[in-house]
């Protein structure tokens, strides 16, 4: 083996992290279509000038080895990266509808909150009311059974007068 082929195996790699899967697998095909080519070209002694002779890396059982241990090596990792690309991407789509969903479910819960306070605030004033109401009352109610005469339990009512329950 030589540092070549490991050459040919990064590229689709690099291609598919830092661009993407189309990117990727152009790259295998490159990078294949490379190893084919100096086979062939190890074959036809084209490439005999440019290596080490006593290393005998121009037998073409060699080249053929190293180009199907290539091709499965390149086709395992491209499938794993494509996998691995394609999940990561379901896991993004699925965070950005997740993130979605929280938003308009907080933005409902400020609204359901808003209303519920204007309801407490009305509800609060019906009870003010109710109550200044009841109060009158009972004073009425206090006033006809202290009073003895009518002329006392009218001056017993406009004394109520100043407080706010019987102005007339």
């Amino acid at each position: 083996g030589s540092s070549g082929r490991i050459y040919l195996l990064v590229l689709p790699i690099v291609a598919i992290v830092l661009i993407g899967v189309r990117s990727g697998i152009a790259m295998t095909g490159i990078s294949l279509t490379t190893m084919i080519v100096f086979i062939i070209l190890a074959q036809n002694g084209g490439l005999e000038p440019s290596l080490i002779a006593d290393r005998k890396s121009l037998v073409g059982g060699d080249w053929i080895g190293e180009g199907i241990n290539t091709i499965v090596l390149t086709s395992i990792m491209i499938a794993l990266m494509i996998l691995f690309y394609r999940f990561q991407e379901g896991l993004i789509l699925r965070e950005g509808k997740t993130q979605t969903k929280l938003r308009r479910t907080q933005a409902l819960l400020e609204k359901q909150n808003a209303t519920l306070e204007q309801k407490i605030k009305a509800r609060t004033s019906e009870l003010e009311n109710s109550n200044k109401i009841q109060t009158a009352l009972f004073k009425l109610a206090d006033a006809t059974s202290t009073s003895k005469d009518i002329q006392e339990f009218l001056k017993q009512v406009r004394s109520f007068g100043g407080q706010g329950e019987f102005d007339e």
